[in-house]
């Protein structure tokens, strides 16, 4: 039953532009700060250099500089490549609800370093830009595949409820791929509505044509699809479907009712792919008879990836990199909870900006995502 999937997306590549260009706004914020407080101190340009941190190495990063040599970066460590605290900084930097004056002593007990909360407030400005740039970017206007999933994760407002976290990507033409967002709004299961309010953001952010949506098979999630992109192709993944069904079968079943299901799924083209079904369901509907209702009714939605060429079928018939990824995540997140733990760096857990897009993001992606970061593949053909 078990199937070889492409690894999990390295989520860390698609923020590096994103984090190198944070760092030099806040870097060009503090010269700026520097020099109202040295006036007799000139800027002179930038240099570049290397650093390294969770996000892997990040080249070319352009840092201001003085001619008299006395402006230091206090983001950056000095004659030093390695940065192994940059995630509290950012993770810190993005908590807007938190008093300035208190991001100001985190960053001092960080790097020994003391940053008033003018600074830091200013700082957190530049970046706050940034961010909301980057969340209204301008996309593509087509996108060969893109894939559409939620997962559940404990969010406090007032109490800890599990939500649902919204996220998209996409393969581009190029075969790389492009993480188009995530959303939180705040309800406690996960919507066809909202999925059509990210749909029609995506459209209003220049998106005009999907060649095939990957999706789970969510009640009124088809129609919205077809109502925002009428002309794109729609394929249902299987790795729900057989999880849904082998959990509906008694134990002893479940292994015969799997590899039944893999008959279809790994079938030549659409005439073996009917056949496959009609041998399941004269084996198994009598013992189950409505176990299998929505493999019949959505039948030519589970076998749309039957259309493309054989090589790119086994990364479009599921969404199992994006899952594989999002288990990734929600693990990490669990130890970053648990980090939060720590009376000197609570923070009130999730705070009200948290709940916003960004703000989540870079909870998941920068503040709590240590160690190596996440492995990546080589894109489709």
């Amino acid at each position: 039953m078990k199937q070889k999937h492409s690894q999990p997306i390295n989520i860390l590549e698609f923020l590096k532009p994103i984090v190198k260009q944070v760092l030099e706004e806040i870097m060009l914020e503090e010269r700026k700060i520097f020099q109202e407080e040295n006036p007799e101190s000139v800027g002179n340009g930038f240099y570049e250099r290397e650093l390294t941190g969770i996000f892997g190495n990040i080249e070319n990063l352009r840092v201001p500089r003085t001619r008299d040599s006395k402006f230091k970066s206090s983001i950056i460590p000095y004659r030093k490549r390695m940065s192994p605290e940059l995630e509290e900084l950012i993770f810190y930097l993005f908590q807007a609800n938190v008093p300035t004056r208190k991001i100001g002593r985190i960053l001092e007990m960080i790097y020994g370093k003391a940053i008033s909360h003018q600074t830091v407030s200013r700082i957190i400005d530049v970046s706050k830009e940034i961010i909301e740039k980057w969340k209204k970017r301008k996309l593509e206007d087509f996108y060969p595949v893109i894939f559409m999933d939620a997962f559940f994760f404990p969010i406090k407002r007032v109490q800890f409820k599990k939500e649902p976290i919204y996220i998209v990507y996409a393969i581009k033409r190029d075969g790389s791929r492009e993480i188009l967002g995530f959303w939180i709004f705040g309800s406690e299961g996960e919507s066809s509505k909202l999925w059509e309010e990210i749909l029609k953001e995506l459209k209003e952010r220049g998106l005009k044509k999907v060649g095939l949506f990957v999706t789970d098979g969510l009640k009124g999630l088809k129609e919205a699809i077809f109502k925002v992109f009428p002309d794109t192709e729609l394929q249902y993944c299987w790795l729900h479907l057989t999880k849904n069904i082998i959990n509906k079968v008694r134990k002893i079943h479940r292994e015969e009712v799997a590899y039944d299901l893999r008959t279809i799924y790994t079938s030549l083209n659409e005439k073996e792919a009917k056949m496959r079904l009609k041998i399941l369901l004269n084996k198994w509907k009598k013992l189950y008879p409505k176990t299998f209702l929505t493999l019949e009714k959505e039948f030519e939605f589970f076998t749309t990836f039957l259309k493309f060429p054989e090589p790119v079928r086994k990364f479009i018939y599921t969404t199992n990199s994006l899952e594989r990824t999002i288990k990734e995540i929600k693990r990490r997140l669990k130890r970053q909870r648990l980090r939060l733990g720590r009376n000197i760096f609570k923070l009130k857990y999730l705070l009200p900006e948290m709940i916003k897009f960004f703000n989540l993001l870079i909870f998941i992606l920068l503040g709590s995502l240590r160690g190596k970061p996440l492995n990546g593949n080589t894109p489709p053909p």
